[in-house]
């Protein structure tokens, strides 16, 4: 029993004497003096750098004066575009508005040309003529009724319809009559007759119904606008209407020679 005892007092004395140590190195430890750092000094482009730095990771959005110079730049261009697309819609109408415009034109004429170089002069076809009012015998054929000679007149009426008119009555062989209004956007329509009287050339406002001889050339002055302007001019007597004519008013003009006759 004391030779165990004996064997186990250098183990104890070895914890003891560790205990003593570490006790001892804690208490040197808490009675150091503090270790002082070394000083960091700021140089004026480091505080810079570092304000900038700090600055830039806390700005989370736009100032007040980006936002506003961001609006008016974007309002400018909103502007300029539709500017742009107002003008560009105005140039495609006015261009439909001329298309339009000439290719009736041109219909009416190439008709009457297509009638009156087809005329019939002579007994029982007469010829007669007003400023606003041309009647004639035609051979045009090309209908259903066994008739080939018709009588054409073409009627132009101002106000307020503003329409010229053709209608169609065969001679012989039937009485189908047919009316068509060829143009409903006609500002003006005047006929003239041309006529040799010794040598020198006339033109007259009027020829008399007459069944003897047919002057030598029509001529036809003919003034339209679109559909459309005609839609937005309103009354004859606006000024709105006066306006659309100065600005958009279409003329043709065409010296129809007749059969036979010399230019």
């Amino acid at each position: 029993m004391v030779n165990d005892m004996k064997g186990t007092e250098p183990i104890i004395r070895s914890k003891s004497m560790f205990e003593n140590s570490c006790s001892g190195a804690c208490v040197k430890r808490r009675n150091a003096p503090p270790v002082e750092r070394p000083a960091v000094h700021r140089t004026a482009a480091t505080t810079e750098r570092y304000s900038q730095t700090r600055s830039h990771h806390s700005t989370g959005g736009f100032t007040l004066l980006e936002m506003l110079t961001a609006t008016a730049v974007a309002s400018l261009l909103i502007v300029m575009l539709m500017g742009a697309f107002n003008q560009a819609s105005k140039a495609w109408v006015a261009g439909e508005n001329q298309v339009e415009t000439f290719q009736t034109g041109r219909a009416v004429l190439d008709l009457m040309s297509r009638d009156l170089g087809q005329v019939c002069v002579g007994t029982n076809y007469p010829f007669s003529g007003t400023a606003s009012t041309i009647s004639f015998y035609s051979a045009i054929g090309g209908s259903s009724d066994t008739s080939d000679i018709y009588q054409i007149t073409y009627t132009y009426t101002a106000s307020p319809s503003r329409t010229l008119q053709r209608s169609s009555t065969p001679l012989y062989g039937g009485t189908t009559s047919m009316r068509t209004v060829l143009v409903n956007t006609v500002i003006g329509c005047s006929f003239a007759f041309l006529t040799n009287d010794s040598n020198h050339r006339l033109t007259l406002q009027a020829w008399p119904n007459n069944d003897s001889n047919a002057p030598v050339a029509v001529e036809v002055n003919l003034g339209l606008l679109s559909s459309r302007q005609t839609n937005t001019a309103g009354d004859v007597t606006s000024r709105a209407f006066t306006n659309v004519i100065n600005a958009n008013l279409r003329t043709f003009h065409e010296l129809i020679f007749l059969p036979g006759s010399i230019p």
